[in-house]
């Protein structure tokens, strides 16, 4: 739904859907779960395209945390 949104330009409501489908995400699948980094690039990624770094990269590090700690 925070794709739709930002496609048409609604960030206000995009953010709103895209945090609402990771706190789902940590809430079922728990905080270490590779779809939660899948939830947190998205939130990155959407941060970018607002051109706000700082909150970017948050959620890109917090992504790659959970991705090396499930390297072998």
């Amino acid at each position: 739904v925070g794709d739709f949104y930002t496609k048409q330009g609604r960030t206000t409501e995009a953010e709103r859907y895209y945090k609402r489908g990771l706190e789902c995400r940590e809430r079922t699948l728990g905080p270490q779960s590779m779809e939660v980094a899948q939830s947190l690039r998205r939130m990155a990624n959407f941060y970018d395209q607002q051109k706000r770094d700082v909150k970017a990269n948050e959620f890109r590090k917090r992504a790659d945390t959970i991705l090396r700690q499930a390297m072998p």
